[in-house]
């Protein structure tokens, strides 16, 4: 006989990925929609862990040449765990509390305590597969091309299980704090979108702003790591003490949240009344413009989604700031070495300049209408109207970031201005028709009926086909532009614009013929 919290396991993750809806629908085809889904996520899959090989293998070829052994494994789980806790915090409003069907989960015969470390588990078995998908690669790289020992590897072995306790315990933790402190507010998903996004900022800035010594110089090699840092990847009895210790705290949040889960999700579920009506002048505004921002206050309002679109544009924005502050002791050097191989950086800056359009705004935009779809049907707009306002949200939230990142830092790290150019124009080219290909996949699978907003930002047809596409395109531009350059210098940065517009151009083909189309046939 299963166990009650293998049971509440298993109902989470048919739940979390929507395969129990496919598995008992009546619906014609909804196996073979499921079966073509888990193709398309095994082919996204395949793609960003070769993206991830591909950084593993620079990263380790670095370390082995820069003969930083040491500090090789602590940084990438250190990079990793802070990454975890900030795209974790985000998320545990929805998956530990505040769910929709939270009255017929309680009614089931369970413990509060045992259905609340059912779910914090389900948080932690989450981060370890991600954790484990970014680490092996790093691992088995670092492992080629650097003697590490073998209590070494035993202690990443050990070490990569237990790496995502601290930073799924803290989620929790400071999740839980500000769900129930923002619950009676009036804008509390605007309040939270800002935390989210400042901790994603913090977790990216850490490693700067620590990396100085306690005079305020800064530390001229990471062999200079504390030792407390290093152990747990040295010495086997400190890589125990660390599973000891991580194992410990994981279960704080277990036994606090397992006493108090009815009380916590009453206060986050109670909603404080609205505020009385205040009369206010009447303004007018065109269609366009009205929504405009009606799209932008969707963004804004709704932490999921703003984090899913925008945490490439933030990493895009943040990590050429972190390189610039990390090498400034030796910046000029660096400006020489991207001058003499600008032909052969050039495409790699470019494709990273297109992480911020790996999950444009348009690919939920039309499912988060939801079942008020119809009040937008039937107001006085056209269809193509609708459109291109969300067109022009992921314009101005992700196309302008990227463009504008790609030329101020292009600039400055050292790119003459022909390669700047060829990779503003691509920016600007590729991240509009990532744009307009999402807005048309997610006519084409929309979600309109859900429960939780997870389900169209997460767990959709148009989510998983969106980030397929983008990942697509991106290594594409990344192709092209590397082979071209190695057989001419200038042709790479000629080729890479020529191939964006014409993705454009396709996409733009596409939006005009078939998108007004599918927009009518909504609800129908």
């Amino acid at each position: 006989m299963k166990s009650k919290l293998a049971v509440l396991l298993r109902m989470q993750f048919l739940g979390s990925f929507g395969i129990n809806k496919m598995l008992h629908s009546k619906k014609k085809g909804a196996l073979a929609g499921l079966g073509f889904s888990a193709a398309g996520i095994v082919l996204l899959f395949a793609l960003v862990e070769a993206l991830i090989c591909l950084y593993a293998w620079m990263a380790a070829q670095l370390a082995a040449g820069a003969m930083m052994q040491g500090a090789y494994f602590p940084v990438v789980f250190l990079l990793v765990a802070l990454v975890t806790f900030a795209l974790t915090v985000a998320n545990v409003n929805g998956k530990v509390f505040g769910f929709r069907d939270y009255e017929m989960t309680v009614s089931l015969p369970v413990s509060t305590a045992q259905l609340a470390s059912a779910k914090i588990l389900f948080v932690y078995l989450e981060n370890l597969a991600v954790s484990a998908c970014i680490l092996l690669p790093f691992w088995i790289f670092g492992g080629a091309m650097m003697p590490f020992s073998l209590e070494t590897h035993l202690c990443v072995l050990l070490v990569l299980f237990f790496v995502p306790l601290l930073p799924s315990a803290l989620a929790v933790f400071v999740g839980a704090l500000l769900a129930v402190v923002t619950a009676r507010m009036k804008r509390k998903e605007l309040v939270q979108t800002i935390f989210f996004i400042l901790v994603i900022v913090a977790a990216c800035l850490l490693p700067v702003l620590t990396s100085g010594t306690g005079d305020g110089t800064a530390i001229e090699s990471p062999l200079e790591l504390p030792a407390w840092l290093r152990a747990p990847f040295e010495k086997f009895w400190a890589a125990c003490v660390f599973a000891a210790a991580s194992a410990a705290v994981f279960s704080l949040p277990c036994v606090f949240i397992g006493k108090n889960f009815a009380r916590l999700n009453t206060m986050i579920l109670t909603r404080k009344s609205s505020s009385a009506y205040k009369k206010k002048e009447l303004k007018t505004s065109g269609k366009v413009r009205a929504l405009f921002r009606k799209e932008i206050k969707a963004l804004f309002s709704c932490p999921e989604y703003s984090i899913n679109a925008l945490s490439g544009t933030i990493i895009a924005v943040l990590v050429p700031v972190i390189l610039i502050v990390t090498v400034r002791g030796e910046f000029s050097d660096l400006r020489a070495a991207v001058f003499a191989n600008s032909a052969l950086i050039a495409p790699y800056f470019t494709a990273f300049m297109l992480f911020s359009s790996l999950t444009p705004t348009t690919y939920c935009s039309i499912s988060l209408e939801g079942k008020s779809l119809w009040i937008l049907r039937s107001a006085p707009l056209d269809g193509g109207q609708v459109l291109l306002s969300k067109m022009l949200v992921h314009l101005a939230a992700e196309t302008l970031p990227g463009v504008l990142v790609a030329a101020v830092f292009g600039g400055v790290l050292g790119f003459g201005f022909f390669y700047v150019l060829s990779s503003v124009l691509c920016v600007a080219a590729m991240s509009a028709a990532l744009g307009g290909f999402a807005l048309l996949l997610n006519l084409r699978f929309p979600v309109l009926e859900w429960e939780k907003i997870s389900v169209p930002v997460k767990q959709s047809r148009s989510c998983l086909f969106s980030m397929l596409v983008s990942f697509v395109g991106l290594g594409l531009v990344l192709l092209i532009g590397a082979l071209c350059a190695s057989v001419n210098a200038w042709l790479g940065a000629v080729m890479m614009p020529i191939f964006c517009f014409a993705c454009l151009f396709l996409s733009l083909g596409l939006l005009s013929a078939c998108g007004r189309k599918l927009y009518d046939r909504l609800l129908r």
